[in-house]
């Protein structure tokens, strides 16, 4: 259980009432001041003398909210109303005599009522913006004893039936036919309360589903039925009846329906359901004296929509107790414990379907590890290490049916290993080829339902074909012309068959080629440079101009050019285009880096390409190969982004595709095409952010988005976005991964701790339950895509800290 009082933020450790609005707040009435406590730290609203729109009162008793999202406060000095748009309070001071409202409460109809001290019950007029007194009437007139007096409950049964807890005649109930209170009948005379005796006025009321009124008193818990109008006692107390914390009770129902009551120094009483029979909770730090009374008095409770009950005391303030919480096991590595995992910095999580009980845990420096859920044990799994600058580290993994495993490594590309974890293949970039992996930094493992994989690396997206043993990539940055096209070309180079040319440019060059046509015909342009996709223009271009200085080809723009092999900003692009008779320059301009000869990183594949130049095209079978060479790849699907982060494969053999900065693309291989979804500011239909961490779809087919600022709920149909921010609870914008829960909930791993989201099935409101190191995390920071369920229910998160269970 954890404990929040002013040390946190709390403005008094007396807690009178606890409402939870509909924006999941929590607002918490005090001795002094009103709370609002957004699961993080307090905000306080007090009374200022000086400052007519602000709260009335110190005293705060109750708070409700109004369908304008208003909230109504039971005060010291009458009722305030929370003007939420205006960020004001609106102050009715009853009165005008000081009175106290112990109670507000809006029913179904939206009518809001106040039970004033030592006055009657008040009902606002809208019209008027006034309070209007309520008629009563008693089954003995003469036991009239003036106005109901303290009302400290109100409640609506099943049948919207609204009923009262009076000070002067006990319990009461509306007749709106009428529109008058009147006293409640009890027939069974040997089960009846004097619920008038000040040792046992009501305290609290609640309805349950089967329509039974529940009722606390000062000294004891009893069950009510309307429809029967028979009272049944289920608990007396003879402890101390005098006691003025008798008056603080509570009622509340938890989701599984279980009924809880605050009971003052008697404790915190569960009951199964709405059945008669319940256990005392213990308290962390609760003790109870020899005649039974606690040291901590319980004064309200409340269970929120996250399955949270919170409950409040007398002296210290609020307790928060989740009864289905289970403490985080957290292993790390110890040196001292050979059974330990290796590394502490967890990078990859898969549960073995061949070998039942165990987890396989890649890591960080570390290689790969299996661990044994039963025996709590991890064992390593060497493989040879060559390019991983962190000594071995395996990002991803992928098991076959047959036990054998696919590897993404942080440097070591693509392993497979067969079911004896024998390294049997690597697959990895290779400058001179370009129907290889795109790089050796592999992220993600999909494996669609062909049997292929679909493999995401820090260098783009790639396709293996298991059958045809080919790999496809689908991102420009590292797409290139086919090799066919390219040998060609070397040909025509060899034999010289260049009109013109501008070759081995060095760095920060403005040349010019002049070249004369005489007759109309075909040329093929070939031009290469340096650029990035990130940046729309080469910063290493060609041109050609006419004899006007009118620019009629160019290679300016970065999104049509293709990889040349080496570093991805070698670019190349290939065109044919018709000319006809005259005076024409080649052009081509070069910045300060990255030239011919002078490579400041991986070079081209084929340098002789670096510059421009044309060449004569005159088979008319030729050049409709050519045409055919440069049309395929204008057809290739391709996404933009060369990190990918996140892999989706839905059943309908869409790919959904989560890049670093451009955002969310969805692949669709039957039809050819490719769709982009990006943040848009002005938009608030659009993604959170562009950066996407983690994909997953529920079974309605709503995708949920792990993106750096926030969750994101897309549905594809509608193609419809709802971000969820720290505003709404969240812990932290950055989330890393996603995982379904056994209730239609979310768990998230963020850079924050761990996360679970409750949507409440009536109303759609999201609510956010947080855990951090005080639930038993070795850490708050957690890494994308290390995140694990398995079969038997169990939640595994890792991070730079350990893995935690």
């Amino acid at each position: 259980m954890e404990r929040l009082n002013t040390t946190d933020g709390l403005s008094n450790n007396r807690v009178h009432h606890i409402f939870q609005d509909s924006y999941g707040l929590l607002w918490i009435g005090t001795e002094y001041g009103l709370n609002l406590y957004d699961g993080y730290s307090f905000k306080i609203f007090k009374n200022d003398p000086g400052n007519p729109e602000s709260i009335n009162s110190n005293i705060i008793w109750w708070v409700v909210e109004d369908e304008e999202k208003n909230l109504w406060i039971g005060t010291g000095e009458g009722v305030s109303k929370y003007l939420r748009a205006e960020n004001k309070f609106k102050n009715y001071d009853l009165y005008g005599d000081y009175y106290s409202t112990a109670i507000t409460y809006i029913d179904s109809k939206g009518r809001i009522w106040a039970g004033v001290e030592t006055e009657n019950i008040l009902k606002y007029n809208e019209e008027n913006d006034s309070w209007d007194e309520q008629e009563y009437v008693l089954i003995d007139s003469s036991r009239n004893y003036g106005n109901p007096g303290i009302v400290l409950s109100m409640t609506e049964d099943i049948n919207k039936k609204l009923w009262i807890a009076s000070l002067h005649y006990g319990l009461m109930w509306y007749d709106e036919n009428e529109e008058v209170f009147k006293q409640s009948e009890i027939l069974n005379e040997n089960e009846a309360s004097d619920f008038t005796s000040y040792e046992n006025l009501i305290t609290d009321l609640y309805s349950d589903s089967s329509g039974i009124l529940w009722i606390t008193t000062r000294n004891g818990v009893y069950k009510y039925n309307p429809a029967l109008k028979k009272l049944k006692t289920i608990k007396k107390y003879t402890i101390d009846k005098l006691n003025d914390w008798n008056s603080y009770n509570c009622i509340t129902q938890d989701e599984k329906g279980n009924v809880w009551i605050a009971n003052n120094f008697n404790g915190c009483l569960k009951f199964e359901g709405i059945s008669d029979d319940f256990n005392r909770i213990e308290i962390s730090g609760q003790n109870y004296s020899r005649d039974g009374k606690s040291n901590i008095i319980l004064t309200e409770c409340l269970w929120d929509k996250s399955g949270i009950l919170w409950i409040g005391t007398s002296t210290q303030g609020l307790i928060k107790y989740d009864p289905n919480k289970k403490l985080f096991a957290h292993y790390k590595h110890n040196e001292k414990n050979k059974n330990s995992v290796s590394s502490s910095e967890i990078y990859s999580l898969l549960e073995s379907k061949v070998h039942p009980g165990k987890i396989y845990v890649g890591t960080k420096g570390g290689g790969l590890n299996l661990f044994d859920t039963q025996a709590q044990s991890f064992s390593t799994i060497p493989f040879d290490v060559f390019e991983d600058r962190y000594g071995g580290s395996v990002r991803s993994i992928l098991e076959e049916e047959d036990g054998s495993l696919w590897l993404g490594t942080w440097g070591d590309g693509l392993l497979k290993m067969d079911p004896q974890r024998n390294v049997v293949g690597r697959f990895c970039p290779d400058s001179t080829n370009i129907d290889c992996l795109s790089d050796a930094r592999v992220r993600i493992i999909r494996k669609d339902s062909s049997g292929n994989l679909w493999i995401g690396t820090s260098g783009g997206l790639n396709y293996m074909d298991l059958t045809a043993k080919t790999i496809t990539r689908f991102n420009r940055e590292y797409l290139s012309y086919s090799q066919e096209l390219i040998d060609l070309i070397k040909n025509k180079i060899s034999r010289k068959l260049d009109k013109a040319k501008i070759i081995k440019v060095v760095d920060s060059q403005n040349l010019s080629a002049e070249f004369e046509i005489y007759k109309p015909g075909n040329y093929l342009i070939v031009t290469a440079g340096e650029g990035g996709l990130s940046d729309t223009l080469m910063w290493d271009y060609g041109w050609i101009e006419d004899s006007n200085e009118k620019i009629v080809w160019s290679s300016d723009n970065a999104e049509s050019t293709y990889h040349i092999g080496g570093d991805g900003k070698n670019r190349v692009k290939i065109e044919t285009i018709k000319l006809n008779p005259g005076k024409y320059s080649l052009k081509y301009k070069s910045d300060d880096s990255h030239c011919f000869g002078k490579w400041n990183t991986d070079p081209p594949v084929e340098p002789e390409f670096w510059g421009i130049r044309i060449i004569k095209i005159d088979d008319q079978n030729e050049l409709e190969r050519i045409q055919k060479y440069l049309t395929d790849i204008r057809e290739k699907l391709l996404i933009k982004g060369r990190y990918i982060r996140a892999l989706h494969l839905s059943k309908n053999n869409i790919v959904w595709v989560g890049t670093d900065e451009f955002g969310l693309h969805k692949i669709n291989k039957d039809e050819n095409d490719v769709k982009t979804y990006l943040l848009n500011n002005k938009d608030k239909n659009s993604l959170s952010d562009i950066s996407i961490n983690d994909i997953y779809e529920d079974n309605k087919g709503i995708l949920w988005l792990a993106t750096d600022r926030g969750l994101t709920e897309f549905d594809p149909v509608k193609e419809s976005f709802t971000n969820f921010t720290e505003e709404d609870g969240l812990p932290v914008n950055f989330i890393s991964s996603i995982l379904s829960g056994d209730n239609k909930e979310l768990w998230l791993s963020t850079l924050n701790g761990i996360s679970k989201m409750i949507k409440d099935k009536n109303t759609g409101k999201v609510t956010f339950a947080n855990f951090g190191m005080e639930d038993g995390l070795g850490g708050m920071n957690f890494r994308s895509l290390v995140a694990l369920k398995t079969n038997e229910g169990k939640y595994f998160f890792g991070g730079d800290h350990g893995l935690n269970e």
